[in-house]
């Protein structure tokens, strides 16, 4: 059984390329498997989209120049040029009957292009109106605590972006609410505001409830971390994934829980990029961030690793959809890159324009420091976040969580 209810009936993803793609490339590719699962774009086809045309106040285009001191110039040329826009400011809800209105204080849909946000298009808007209204009918976050943030229309933009088509996108949504719903009650966390994202900060500050065991064990062994937020207030995680043992941590901790742990990972997360769309100052919308995946210390291992990921995913790619703006995989040994110009053409271009590799040199570094500004880089890579350890392997020894909740009765 999936656990994913009802709603889940009949849902797939389409992952036959990348499955393809490993089979040749096990090694190399088991850690794009990760980056393009986490983009949740995984080996689709492309399609044409006709999304309508947006009404943007004003539109910058800025071809990349190949001169990376050319191309920081234009950027904050850019940044300027948008803070100068004058936009006019448009306050969308969603009524009880479902359609969307123009009101105060309610979720700020942007009518031009910035660097930190989106356009939503009239039709993606009347999309969204249509998805919604469905959802109600069938009382999509029914008995879900807080729930009803979940309607919110830049998380309905999500789902949209996610699917082809409106009804595809009423079955993932669906889909993730089946699991807040029937997992939660066994998961021993409090979901708040719809979200387990507030359980997540509580437990990393300290504060409230003592967290479970296998949460404080995760915490000591995998080196998944937030690192702070760019320049728009969006959220950046680092995940040494050369340095984790995931065989390890499900064997100790059980499948269960691992998703657990990725789970209110991603929550908090997606909060972080909700905060951040409804306090920016320039109408932007957000739902999504990015994630520095670090593939120093690769390893033969490593290619095993994909085979677990592959069974965290079943929940996240669910729960999670259209959640990174942008991937940077970074210390990139050279096999690696070669490898992925090869298999580039297999993937989704939109999975392809997230992804960006990056070897370990100052140079190559710069556009990390550029994106997302030296704040939110662990200085171990050439910014000035202290405040992540560089990882080292530390893989996990046959009763580690036992040893681990006896020293917790201590």
């Amino acid at each position: 059984s999936s656990g994913l209810g009802p709603c889940a009936a009949g849902l797939s993803t389409d992952c036959g390329a990348m499955e393809a793609s490993v089979a040749l490339y096990s090694f190399c590719l088991a850690l794009l498997v990760l980056a393009a699962l986490a983009l949740g774009r995984c080996g689709r086809k492309p399609r044409e989209r006709s999304m309508g045309k947006a009404t943007p106040a004003k539109v910058v285009a800025v071809a990349q120049p190949p001169d990376e001191a050319v191309a920081r110039e234009r950027r904050r040329d850019l940044d300027e040029e948008v803070q100068q826009t004058t936009v006019p400011e448009v306050l969308l809800a969603f009524g009880e009957d479902g359609t969307l209105t123009e009101t105060a204080g309610a979720l700020q849909m942007p009518k031009c292009v910035t660097p930190g946000g989106f356009i939503p298009t009239e039709l993606e808007l009347s999309k969204a109106e249509e998805l919604h209204r469905g959802l109600l009918a069938r009382g999509a976050v029914n008995d879900i605590r807080g729930g009803e943030r979940w309607y919110e229309g830049c998380e309905l933009l999500r789902f949209l972006r996610a699917r082809r088509s409106i009804a595809d996108s009423e079955q993932l949504f669906c889909a993730a609410m089946d699991i807040r719903r029937q997992l939660a009650p066994d998961w021993g966390v409090e979901a708040t505001d719809g979200s387990y994202g507030t359980a997540q900060t509580s437990f990393m500050r300290g504060s409230g409830s003592c967290p479970p065991a296998w949460w404080t064990f995760m915490t000591d062994y995998c080196p998944l971390k937030f690192c702070g937020t760019d320049r728009h207030g969006l959220p950046v995680a680092y995940a040494a994934v050369g340095k984790s043992d995931l065989q390890g941590y499900e064997r100790e901790i059980g499948l269960q829980n691992l998703q657990r742990f990725f789970v209110m990972h991603n929550d908090l997360f997606l909060d972080s990029a909700r905060a951040a769309s409804n306090s920016n100052k320039e109408n932007m919308v957000h739902h999504n961030g990015f994630l520095i995946v670090d593939l120093d210390g690769l390893s033969w291992r490593t290619r095993h690793e994909a085979q677990v990921f592959s069974r965290i995913i079943q929940v996240i790619q669910v729960l999670h959809p259209e959640r990174q703006k942008r991937c940077f995989l970074v210390r990139a040994p050279y096999i690696f890159s070669t490898v992925w110009r090869l298999i580039k053409p297999a993937l989704h271009p939109r999975t392809v324009e997230r992804i960006t590799i990056l070897d370990s040199s100052r140079l190559s570094m710069e556009e990390l420091l550029n994106e997302l500004g030296p704040a939110s880089v662990p200085n171990f890579l050439g910014g000035d976040n202290t405040t992540i350890e560089e990882p080292t392997l530390k893989l996990v020894p046959a009763g580690a969580f036992q040893k681990h909740k006896e020293n917790l009765k201590v």
